[in-house]
């Protein structure tokens, strides 16, 4: 792809960069810092920037920067990150699901957020199934549209977002493929600290502490001038070393001389021809001891001669391995090169630390400048401590110093004595092409416009699948617009004739409705009725169901079943009976069961179910249910039941009435339908006697359902059981 812009927009500093855009090796073509005018950058957004977007605009055009489009790293404590585990996705499908979790990962309106990720890992488990780990972003809305208004303002065209740790890790990653490093980025007021394992991103943590307080100490000490400028601070802190190995310089000096003592011991053993060197063989970067032996060319920095060696404030040789990372050949010819160097520097170096003359104002300044750097180390020490806490343990190999604060003299020392990890600035970036801008191997305040070119996170991805195609848009708008038009006139022309017939219509119908509007309440009202008749109707088919059944078996029961039976329970439908009873023996549930199968009203009984009580004394009782299905009615009993129906339907409730009184019945006559029986004969079937009924005006009789006349007396309570089941009788 062609060239882009790639800016870094600090509190005080702005960092840009042309080069190439997403391509294998990148090359930088140009670079640029600038001042940030006061007030415009707080906490990644930017304000009033105006004048400064025209300001940067000339800037660029008279140092002969040609690329448009523009990238920005942002560095902003309100961009969100979380690491997630989430499915083994294709790359089109992680952006969705991301975006379909957002509000799973991040407490905030979501509406409020722009939404990124990236992809740090991918995961399989013992098992075989495999996962992705990602690290979703959110960035504020409004930021977004701050630099959106930025590079409008700036005659730019925004091709991408990107945050900062990604644009680190993006640029770093090829460099620190082996092993176990700490990448840390000092900017102007923070700091990005990075823990990479083989080239994996593991852990990313930001510090809220740069450069700053050393800038400031600088310029308020009035040693450079009376009037230093900001950038005129960051160049003495370059230039000039002003910052100690050590917060604690006495105890430093011990250790130094310790190991002076040891190293005149080695070099003496070796001269006997004792194996001296077998300690730097063990440790051949020098880790704990204060001093790196060969840490630039042991990790792959350094090009150059004066490259390779790692001072550590020092004036020791240069004693650096070669060969491949980690090889046996480049531990077995360091360990030979080192016996005779340690000789040399046993003889040169002195037992205290050999230091240039300095003025009492600049020992008071380094000290000074040192302890300014105390919070950034501590909070650089407290994510080491995170990161052990999770990997057990795990040795760290390096840390490599990047950022504006990563070309301060003496910084890598005073990081590597503080943690007693091996520290180097970074002089190279496997990938990308360095070119002439950076021939010196100072970089460092451009790595996050560098990485940031590599593969932003991108928080436009949306608008930016719009712009790709906006001419195409416009144009295929023309054309729909105009298809449009005509495809509406077309159909205007054939749809206009049915439409007024139809309206024509319309009226016509309207008309017609007002003559017959008035029938309207008429037909409600047929349509209530209507439903009141079925609902009456139904409830009589319901009630006129035939009970004929039951009253003649419990007539039956009356007449031939033994008294001292008894009935627990009697149900029954229209085609059987089930009875519940309890006698004393099995014999006479025996007997019970013939004179069921001998009745005239049942064609057949079944026992369900028997249980005998009885104990072996002979006391108990035999507990059953008799299942009796009923026999086939005559035809002449049809004949009466359909006629009392008939009569039953003629008779209409009037007045209060309830609707279970007894039906009226003409003349003297009344008859019941079940058994026949009139006044005060006997209707019960097994002895009951009746007396006569009182004369009731109209003489009305009590509804048949009873089976008898009204005043009748049972002599047991058979008789009242099997009146509540008998059907209608109608005089």
């Amino acid at each position: 792809m062609a060239k882009v812009l790639s800016i870094e927009i600090g509190s005080t500093l702005t960092e840009i960069v042309e080069m190439d855009y997403k391509v294998r090796n990148p090359r930088i073509y140009k670079s640029l810092m600038l001042s940030t005018p006061e007030g415009v950058m707080d906490d990644g957004m930017l304000y009033g920037f105006e004048n400064y977007a025209q300001a940067l605009s000339k800037m660029l055009k008279a140092k002969g920067f040609k690329a448009k489009r523009a990238i920005f790293s942002v560095s902003s404590n309100r961009i969100a990150s979380r690491e997630v585990e989430i499915p083994f996705l294709k790359e089109n499908q992680i952006r969705d699901f991301v975006l379909a979790n957002a509000s799973d990962y991040f407490p905030v309106n979501i509406a409020d957020y722009s939404i990124s990720y990236t992809v740090l890992e991918k995961l399989q488990n013992e098992e075989g199934a495999k996962a992705l780990r990602v690290n979703a972003l959110a960035m504020p809305s409004e930021m977004l549209e701050s630099y959106k208004e930025f590079a409008k303002a700036a005659g730019l065209e925004l091709e991408a977002i990107d945050y900062d740790g990604n644009s680190l890790y993006q640029a770093v990653k090829k460099e620190c493929s082996v092993g176990s490093q700490i990448v840390i980025k000092i900017d102007e007021k923070s700091s990005i600290v990075t823990v990479m394992k083989d080239g994996v991103q593991s852990l990313t943590r930001t510090v809220p502490y740069g450069i700053g307080e050393a800038v400031d100490t600088i310029i308020y000490s009035h040693i450079y001038s009376d009037n230093t400028t900001y950038s005129e601070a960051i160049g003495f802190l370059r230039g000039m070393k002003c910052v100690n190995p050590s917060f604690d310089m006495e105890a430093y000096r011990q250790a130094k001389a310790q190991e002076r003592m040891r190293l005149l011991e080695q070099a003496k053993a070796a001269e006997e021809g004792e194996s001296g060197d077998g300690e730097a063989v063990d440790n051949p970067d020098g880790a704990g001891t204060g001093t790196d032996v060969g840490t630039g060319d042991y990790f792959g920095f350094g090009s150059s001669d004066e490259q390779k060696g790692v001072d550590d404030g020092t004036t020791g040789s240069d004693v650096s391995a070669s060969g491949d990372f980690g090889s046996q050949q480049s531990l077995t010819q360091s360990a030979g090169e080192s016996t005779a160097s340690m000789q040399q520097e046993a003889a040169v170096l002195p037992l205290e630390e050999e230091e240039e003359e300095l003025s009492p104002q600049m020992k008071e300044l380094r000290e000074n400048v040192t302890f300014s750097f105390e919070n950034l180390v501590s909070g650089l020490s407290t994510v080491l401590d995170l990161y052990y806490s999770r990997t057990k343990g795990q040795k760290v190999d390096r840390v490599v110093i990047t950022g504006i604060g990563g070309t301060i003299q003496g910084m890598d020392d005073l990081i590597a004595n503080t943690l007693d990890v091996p520290a180097k600035q970074i002089e190279t970036l496997e990938g990308v092409q360095l070119g002439k801008v950076f021939k010196n191997g100072v970089f460092g305040e451009y790595i996050g416009c560098i990485g940031a070119t590599i593969s932003p996170v991108n928080f436009l991805v949306t608008e930016k699948k719009a712009k790709s195609s906006g001419t195409d848009i416009v144009a295929i708008g023309r054309l729909v617009l105009i298809g449009c038009v005509g495809l509406s006139a077309v159909l205007l022309a054939v749809s206009l004739p049915p439409y007024i017939s139809a309206g024509n219509t319309n009226k016509s119908l309207r008309s017609q409705l007002q003559s017959v509007v008035s029938i309207i309440p008429i037909y409600q009202k047929y349509t209530l009725s209507k439903q009141a008749y079925e609902f009456v109707n139904e409830a009589y088919r319901l009630k006129d169901e035939p009970t004929a059944h039951i009253v003649e078996f419990l007539e039956e029961m009356e007449e031939k079943m033994p008294a001292d039976i008894l009935v627990q329970n009697i149900s029954s439908d229209n085609t059987s009976v089930s009875i519940t009873m309890t006698v004393g023996t099995k014999e006479e549930a025996a007997d019970v069961y013939e004179q069921l199968c001998m009745f005239e009203s049942v064609d057949s009984v079944v026992i369900d179910r028997i249980s005998d009580d009885t104990s072996d004394e002979g006391q108990g009782h035999v507990t059953f249910t008799a299942v009796c299905v009923y026999a086939e009615r005559s035809e002449e009993d049809t004949l009466d039941t359909a006629e009392t129906q008939n009569d039953t339907e003629d008779i209409i409730p009037e007045g209060n009435e309830s609707d279970n009184a007894g039906q009226e019945s003409t003349g003297d006559d009344s008859s019941a339908a079940s058994n026949g029986a009139t006044g005060d004969e006997d209707v019960s079937g097994a002895g009951t006697t009746g007396d006569e009924s009182p004369d009731v005006s109209g003489e009305e009789e009590t509804d048949s359902e009873n089976g008898a006349s009204e005043d009748g007396n049972a002599d047991d309570g058979s008789t009242e059981d099997a009146g509540s089941n008998s059907s209608e009788a109608v005089g």
